[in-house]
């Protein structure tokens, strides 16, 4: 198996690697030189290929010819990107590369660029009559409809931001002419939905699940739990796709009328990818190991994960330790020493 890990973004290129380490996946990175200079400490890393983030525009040729340089003969190759960028450009790229089949499962490239486009996706799941807020997609012109035809508050953000980054609660219609007047525009405005958010992660394979997860946060921490519903409405648009890969969706528990709706999704790895492997489903060894099986996990282990994001260094410096503390510094440790990019930030709670 000749594995090749594509990525500019730190945070989930960390939990992709670190879903390997159990299986000692060894593997070649392609990333920017700041993150070359994380991901080269893992012992699984053979070597490392600089590129810059502009490389990974859709028409740039750069990062082809890295890859076709990397391929093998003898084994078969994947390409695994870590970020929505890297996963559109593999996506669109991976054909014009001579005798490259791309093992890794990723799903076409119009699909995702619709699936990363909160306004098209939102008019796809208008279109399949899957529960969602109303929204509007909001220039200048769009006050006034706005003004008559939602409920405020409401939660505006931009088509293709990532975790959270300029999404923005407003009150009132003056708020949101504010906070919109310092912003890009189109933006995508959405009513804000009273309750908790949920997040459904899934495995597919040509539109059929092959495993998932269910999770939110808590006061506790991080809770897993299995939930038809959910799922049911996971499986009609990965179905309707005929979608290939890993996805995860964000959705919204309406407290009003005890509904779930969707928000948005995001066709890539995320961030509590590793979370899951520690309640049995490894989405990483899955998309890379089993395409073929018929995996379909029924019942994944329920639980909670006690978030902690003290490094190791601060808890042994604490003027006490718990035992919770020490607990934690153990397995810290313990996976330190096995693969030095690994830094657990949370310990488990099982049920």
């Amino acid at each position: 198996m000749n594995v090749l890990i594509l990525g500019c973004h730190k945070g989930l290129t960390r939990g992709v690697i670190k879903s390997l380490i159990n299986s000692k996946i060894k593997f070649s990175f392609i990333g920017t030189k700041e993150l070359i200079k994380s991901v080269s400490l893992s012992k699984l890393c053979k070597s490392v290929h600089e590129i810059e983030e502009k490389d990974l525009d859709i028409e740039c040729k750069n990062i082809r010819e890295i890859v076709k340089s990397l391929l093998s003969d003898k084994n078969d190759n994947l390409v695994i990107p870590t970020g929505i960028q890297s996963t559109l450009y593999i996506s669109k790229n991976a054909k014009e590369i001579d005798g490259f089949i791309n093992l890794y499962p990723i799903s076409d490239y119009k699909t995702l660029a619709m699936l990363n486009n909160k306004w098209e996706f939102y008019l796809f799941l208008m279109k399949h009559k899957i529960p969602t807020p109303k929204t509007i997609l909001f220039d200048n012109s769009e006050i006034q409809h706005i003004k008559n035809n939602m409920n405020f508050p409401v939660i505006s953000k931009p088509l293709d931001s990532e975790n959270s980054f300029n999404v923005i609660k407003s009150d009132c219609l003056n708020d949101l002419f504010k906070e919109t007047s310092r912003t890009k525009i189109p933006l995508l405005v959405q009513e804000y939905i009273p309750g908790y958010d949920i997040n459904l992660c899934i495995f597919s394979l040509n539109g059929n699940i092959k495993a998932w997860t269910i999770n939110r946060r808590t006061d506790k921490g991080l809770v897993f739990d299995n939930n038809k519903e959910i799922l049911q409405i996971g499986e009609n648009i990965v179905k309707t796709l005929n979608y290939s890969g890993l996805i995860h969706f964000d959705l919204r528990f309406n407290d009003q009328d005890g509904t779930f709706m969707v928000l948005e999704c995001n066709p890539r790895v995320w961030a509590s990818m590793l979370h899951s492997a520690y309640v049995g489903v490894n989405f990483m060894e899955l998309a890379i190991n089993n395409q073929s099986n018929e995996f379909y996990f029924k019942e994944i282990k329920s639980g909670t994960i006690s978030l902690n994001k003290n490094s190791l260094l601060k808890k042994l410096f604490k003027p006490a330790l718990s035992r919770q503390d020490f607990i934690s510094i153990l397995i810290q440790t313990k996976l330190f020493i096995q693969d030095p990019i690994y830094e657990l930030n949370f310990i488990i709670n099982n049920k």
